[in-house]
């Protein structure tokens, strides 16, 4: 599966990259997701999400016209995400801030 990783940082590449290899392809960027930078994950079925992204509507709705399926949030909390538009596009969506945790052990 190709992810693109929106807001990322140095710090937790290594830790993606390793949990991620097993067969993904793994595109990182610095650039926050809001609806001017959706293009990033042209290509993709996922894109990684952190708190600063805001997946509002029409980045949702923007990102679903690209293939995205699946949403994985690399933050505690989900108020960044429009649940109910991402129901009506109908990802598939996960919390992943135990994926950073178990790769760090």
């Amino acid at each position: 599966m190709k992810v693109a990783v929106f807001s990322s940082h140095k710090f937790e590449m290594p830790y993606l990259i390793k949990a991620l290899s097993n067969g993904n392809i793994v595109r990182f960027t610095e650039q926050e997701l809001n609806e001017n930078s959706v293009l990033f994950a042209e290509s993709c079925e996922a894109v990684a999400l952190f708190t600063s992204d805001k997946a509002d509507a029409e980045a949702l709705e923007r990102l679903a016209a690209l293939g995205i399926r699946y949403i994985a949030l690399r933050s505690v909390g989900f108020d960044h995400v429009d649940l109910k538009k991402a129901k009506t596009v109908k990802y598939k969506d996960s919390q992943c801030c135990c994926l950073l945790t178990l790769c760090c052990c």
